[in-house]
């Protein structure tokens, strides 16, 4: 019988991401954290890297979680993003992915800034 995955992989999370990123029951009981320029690119920046840590597909991770970006984006009246400037500088995205391993999400929240419609 072939092995399928030979290499199990698990990635810690702290349980303070985990009752932060979970959708409210309702919006009206907390304030949103895209509120204002500056909270939709941290928010923002942190969902896409730890979203793409997470891999929770074989193919696809980067498509994915760019489409998660676009709908936060519009839910917070921002419109669709532009991602070709991450296409351009594939080297920056991915330390900016590296970084978001140990929290520093500073260089993704460069990125999204660059691409996030005023």
């Amino acid at each position: 019988m072939a092995c399928i995955r030979c290499l199990t992989i698990i990635m810690a999370c702290a349980l303070s991401k985990l009752t932060t990123a979970r959708v409210p029951f309702s919006p009206s009981l907390r304030p949103s954290p895209m509120a204002g320029s500056s909270g939709a690119v941290s928010y923002l920046a942190e969902c896409h890297v730890e979203f793409i840590l997470i891999h929770p597909f074989r193919e696809g991770n980067g498509r994915l979680s760019r489409l998660l970006c676009d709908v936060l984006s519009v839910l917070a009246g921002k419109g669709l993003l532009d991602y070709s400037l991450w296409d351009e500088h594939k080297t920056f995205y991915f330390k900016a992915i590296q970084a978001g391993v140990s929290g520093n999400y500073s260089p993704m929240m460069q990125l999204v800034s660059d691409i996030l419609p005023d």
